[in-house]
């Protein structure tokens, strides 16, 4: 198969289906046809040939049925048909519309993406590639695009690369148009006829497996449930009118939901640990606080499955009644174990008794008929575990190799009920997200993580015990899982790189422990750093402090000194003027009090010395003013001297004789005159004191 030529046709058809110029698959089947012919100049051929000629061109391998098909509906205006040759006329040229050009835009685009898968994949493996490891990834790239299982040994690295580019709707849509185009290609190839798709005509049962009875109830997250609901609406349409499809499970499967159910018990009581990438177990022991909560929950979830119409399969019949359809063979189950111990892989027994007794009851529901087309079988157990898938088309479990494989999973039969109702790609329907390429990649993703989580608690568990690491070691290891992006939805572009490490290298959880303990070291020895250099600045802060504090006290001194200085100069100026007003009030008081008694003293010798000269010289007096004497004048002269004695006295009584006879004594007397001084000197420095500010030291 030229995976190249197939991608780009598939690509340039599922473009064409979305487009509003065809109204039917076969249109499109027809503008091939006319490719082919055109590009390789050959216009008479058998229906064979043509099948050759597509296969050669587009490496679409259709079968001779849909091509005639094809001929007689569409392009019956344009080939004459005779001894089964088809001989198409040269109008058929005008009527081609190239699709090179358009292959060719498709070409470029995939080798794009291409190109940047083979250089992601060499900067994370550090080394470059050989053109085998190329063709192999190119190999694995197709087998992602469509299987519904998973590519061999690039599928971690195919699927990383999309989730990194996941932010560009280019590259995302460019991918997705492959897959679309795949999806269409397969169902048509399968499809005996292409004029019976639009209605599923069939009877079918179909077993579904623990876990997908978990996503019908949302326990394994709300992607699980959206990509089960996308399943189940399409089986409602095709039941609308005639119930043709069914959904069971069998005991087996019941079986281990009662241990799942069971284990959450164990878990609430503490016996068990709860592992967290559980989803589906964390999603019940979070839903409940108490083991009778379990309980109620298992009551609740059969109710819900119930009310979804899916129902448990009784099986009453005895092993001899069933021994022709026995899948259970000893040598088939040897012959496994010798081809997974070649290639190194890890081969469970017990699942795969249990898987055979599952395909045992398929095979005895089929009456043993499974060379039929998938649409026609009857019965199929539908399983996520890839060791079923592994087993359901491994050549030697199947009867015949030819035979429709026991078991397949969710997203094969939700695109064959795509297909066969005819829904396309055009945004009319919203398409199934099982067919997303970035989602695929991301449940790649989070399903190896899951694994590898299981293998890595493990063997965990057996290094503890055995020593190998301590405990310490083991809980570091233990947590880091925990971080790890077990959900689909967690996945994103911006944990890819360390997730995408975490699977392929070994020592991953080894390197984050050593890389832990490296931080650890650091950061003690950061906060040794820390706690030095908080020591050193705590000492430089008290010599700091110290120097300060003397610098403090010196100035504190300085400005003592100062103000000491400035107090005692103005002390002394203080002094100085109290003492100056002291001295001059205390001259004048004693002047004033000296002066008070002289006044008294020579106005009363005036007044004597007056009236005894007016007595005395009465006549003279008289005589020089030209009065005669006589009694009558004498005895006037003796009124007017009477009266100015009476005016003396009156004069006289204005003057305070107490105060005269105590100016008396301080003239006189140096006890009194010291005693009034210092009784003045008091009341003089109470009145300064009182009209100046004595000064206070600052």
């Amino acid at each position: 198969m030229n995976d190249k030529k197939l991608l780009a046709s598939v690509a340039l058809f599922g473009q064409l289906y979305n487009s509003t110029k065809y109204t039917n698959i076969s249109g499109i089947i027809a503008e091939f046809i006319k490719g082919a012919i055109v590009l390789n100049n050959k216009y008479s051929l058998t229906s064979y040939e043509l099948k050759n000629l597509l296969k050669e061109t587009y490496d679409f391998n259709l079968l001779e049925s849909i091509i005639k098909t094809v001929i007689y509906s569409n392009l019956k205006d344009i080939v004459d048909v005779e001894n089964k040759v088809f001989n198409f006329n040269d109008s058929i040229k005008e009527q081609y519309k190239t699709l090179e050009n358009e292959l060719e835009k498709v070409n470029q685009i995939n080798d794009s993406i291409f190109n940047g898968l083979i250089n992601y994949i060499s900067v994370v493996e550090k080394k470059e590639l050989s053109d085998i490891e190329k063709l192999e990834i190119h190999e694995n790239f197709s087998q992602f695009l469509f299987e519904n299982g998973t590519s061999d040994n690039y599928s971690n690295h195919i699927s990383s690369y999309i989730i990194k580019n996941e932010t560009d709707t280019s590259f995302v849509n460019s991918l997705n148009e492959i897959r679309e185009g795949l999806i269409l290609y397969h169902g048509i190839r399968y499809t005996a006829d292409i004029n019976e798709l639009g209605t599923w005509k069939n009877n079918m049962v179909i077993y579904l497996n623990t876990e997908y009875l978990f996503s019908a109830i949302k326990y394994n997250g709300i992607l699980y449930k959206e990509i089960f609901d996308d399943f189940y609406n399409l089986v409602c349409e095709i039941n609308a009118h005639d119930e043709k499809i069914s959904l069971k499970y069998f005991p087996e499967t019941m079986e281990e939901i009662e241990c799942f159910f069971s284990s959450a018990e164990s878990i609430l009581k503490g016996d068990k640990k709860l592992l967290p990438w559980k989803t589906a177990m964390k999603k019940i022991v979070d839903s409940c606080k108490s083991p009778s909560d379990v309980v109620a929950l298992k009551v609740d979830f059969y109710s819900k499955l119930e009310n979804l119409g899916i129902v448990m399969q009784e099986f009453d019949y005895e092993i001899n009644e069933y021994a022709d359809f026995n899948v259970v063979d000893e040598n088939v189950i040897e012959k496994l174990k010798s081809i997974s111990k070649e290639k190194k892989m890890k081969f469970d027994e017990e699942s795969c008794y249990y898987f055979f007794n599952i395909f045992t009851k398929v095979n005895f529901f089929r009456k043993g008929y499974n060379n039929k087309p998938f649409n026609k079988i009857g019965h199929i157990f539908i399983s996520d575990s890839g060791f079923a898938k592994y087993l359901g088309h491994n050549n030697s479990v199947k009867f015949e190799n030819s035979d429709t494989t026991f078991a397949k999973d969710l997203d094969f039969v939700t695109t064959q009920f795509w297909i066969e109702l005819k829904k396309g790609f055009s945004g009319i329907s919203e398409f199934p997200k099982s067919f997303n390429v970035l989602t695929k990649a991301k449940i790649i993703i989070s399903s190896h993580i899951n694994s590898s989580m299981s293998k890595e608690f493990d063997q965990l568990v057996k290094d503890t015990e055995q020593g190998k690491i301590t405990k310490e070691e083991a809980l570091a290891r233990s947590y880091a899982l925990r971080l790890k992006p077990n959900l689909p939805i967690e996945v994103t572009h911006e944990n890819i790189d360390e997730t995408f490490d975490f699977l392929n290298n070994e020592n991953h959880l080894a390197d984050i422990y050593q890389e832990q303990i490296k931080k650890d070291e650091l950061v003690k020895e950061t906060q040794q750093r820390n706690i030095e250099l908080q020591q050193e600045i705590e000492r430089r802060n008290i010599i700091d402090r110290e120097r300060d504090e003397k610098e403090r006290k010196e100035r504190e001194a300085k400005m003592l000194a100062e103000n000491k200085k400035k107090y005692a100069a103005e002390m002394d100026t203080f002094k100085q003027n109290l003492n100056s007003h002291l001295a001059n009030s205390w001259r004048q008081e004693l002047k004033n009090t000296k002066w008070h008694f002289w006044k008294y003293l020579i106005f009363v010798v005036i007044a004597v010395a007056l009236i005894f000269i007016l007595i005395a010289m009465r006549d003279s007096l008289l005589t020089s003013l030209n009065i005669i004497i006589t009694e009558k004048v004498k005895l006037y002269y003796s009124g007017l001297v009477t009266v100015i004695g009476f005016i003396a006295t009156a004069i006289r009584s204005f003057f305070d004789t107490k105060n005269i006879l105590f100016a008396l004594t301080i003239i006189f007397s140096n006890k009194s005159r010291n005693a009034f001084k210092d009784k003045k000197l008091t009341e003089f420095e109470t009145d300064f004191r009182v009209n100046n500010r004595e000064p206070k030291m600052e």
